[in-house]
């Protein structure tokens, strides 16, 4: 499986949040850096946040492919 990289993330540790970007591999995290890359296949983030064992199950956009 081929590296995925998390850009432009407001990355939250236990003493600090800083905006980052996040390397995985095979479903783990691989690395962790400061501050944003330049790679062009990374994911654009948005400044999202990304929290240790928190999974936000909230969407707006799952009503658009809802139909009564």
């Amino acid at each position: 499986m081929s590296d995925v990289i998390l850009n432009n993330v407001n990355i939250v540790t236990e003493d600090e949040v800083f905006l980052g970007n996040i390397q995985l591999k095979d479903g783990f995290i691989k690395r962790v850096n400061k501050g944003k890359c330049s790679l062009p296949r990374s994911i654009d983030c948005s400044e999202d946040y990304l929290i240790p064992g928190l999974v936000e199950l909230h969407t707006d956009n799952l009503e658009r492919h809802l139909k009564p």
